[in-house]
Formats: structure tokens, C-alpha cells, sequence
């Protein structure tokens, strides 16, 4: 219950606490000893973070050098997570490509395309994991590129999208929360 008034309310730093209170708390023995057990297996933290940070510094690098003003977020997923997504989609932890993942917001949509191409320019790709949906955006409106790049130390997630795409995705009827509460754009009104 309060899991999802967290998410409905974007309290997201509570979003995120509350599933891994729980599991400490051991509310649910079975989701413990399992989270548990990959959170043992998972890469260390810190390195993650570190890997993260510098893929933040050369995107603003490379920001830069398209003359591109850009705010660049970043995260690591929970382990609780990432369990959550093995155990929903039936994935190894191998399979689970957004365990890091860098989110960039600029002004046009022709610098979204131009930092993806810099993107893949530079970086080797998962093969089959760009999504256009800017040129075909879903259902309830949402609109971003998404692409996976390969580092040597494991795959980041990267979504492109200008401001206003971000607004929508976050605050209007592509938010995450409008779509829990199954209130998502209706393309046909």
C-alpha cells in the first residue's frame, strides 16, 4: 500500500527504499532469501558507481563537443529491482541490460538524434536494443530513444529525449504512475 502511494505521489526516493525495507525486514521470508542470494551475485556497487559516473563524464564531454546543452541523470537499479524484473520477464541477471542507465534531456529533437549517432559512434551497442519512439512514439504518447551500449564492464541503458518529452514521461499520461493507475493516454480520444 504505501509502495504505491510512493509511486502515485512520486515520492521516488521512497519508491525505492520501501521494497528494500521490506526485504530486511524479511516481510516476505522467500523474496528475502532470493533477493539475498542475488544481491551476493550482483557487481559491487561501488564499481558500478564508478563506471556510471565516468559514463556521465563522457557524455557530457561528448555533450560538449556537439555543442549540445544537455542535463544528463543517472542510476544504478536496486537489487530489489532487478529481482523484481528476473522473476517478471523470466530473465537471467545477464539479460537484465539496465542495471546502469544515464537518462539525457536536451532542447530539439534533432540533438537527440545527433547524440545517439555520437553515441554509437563511439561505443560498441547490444545488437537489437535501440528503440525509436520518437519516430513511433507508444500508445499513451511517450516518446524517447532508447538505446544499450556495451562497455567492456557490462551494458548501460541510455534514453535520449528533449525536455518536453520528459515532462510527459514523467509528470503527464506517460508517467509511470498514470500508467499503474491504468490513467495512460487513450490515442483514440
Amino acid at each position: 500500500m504505501w509502495l504505491r502511494f510512493a509511486l502515485s505521489t512520486g515520492l521516488w526516493a521512497a519508491t525505492a527504499a520501501l521494497p528494500a525495507a521490506a526485504l530486511e525486514l524479511h516481510l516476505d521470508p522467500p523474496v528475502a532469501a532470493a533477493a539475498s542470494s542475488l544481491v551476493v551475485s550482483l557487481p559491487d556497487a561501488a564499481a558500478e558507481s564508478r563506471v556510471l559516473a565516468q559514463q556521465v563524464t563522457e557524455t557530457t564531454q561528448l555533450l560538449d563537443q556537439l555543442s549540445i546543452d544537455g542535463i544528463i541523470t543517472s542510476r544504478q537499479k536496486s537489487p530489489y529491482s532487478v529481482w523484481m524484473k528476473m522473476n517478471r520477464k523470466s530473465l537471467s541477471m545477464d539479460q537484465v541490460l539496465d542495471r546502469l542507465a544515464m537518462r539525457v534531456r536536451v532542447d530539439t529533437v534533432d540533438e537527440c538524434y545527433a547524440l545517439i549517432e555520437a553515441l554509437h559512434d563511439r561505443y560498441d551497442t547490444v545488437p537489437g536494443e535501440f528503440d525509436d519512439y520518437i519516430a513511433m512514439p507508444k500508445a499513451n504518447g511517450y516518446a524517447s530513444l532508447h538505446t544499450v551500449l556495451q562497455l567492456q564492464e557490462g551494458p548501460v541503458e541510455v534514453q535520449v529525449r528533449t525536455h518536453a518529452m520528459h515532462d510527459l514521461a514523467e509528470y503527464g499520461d506517460a508517467s509511470h504512475a498514470a500508467y499503474k493507475r491504468g490513467q495512460g493516454f487513450d490515442i483514440a480520444a
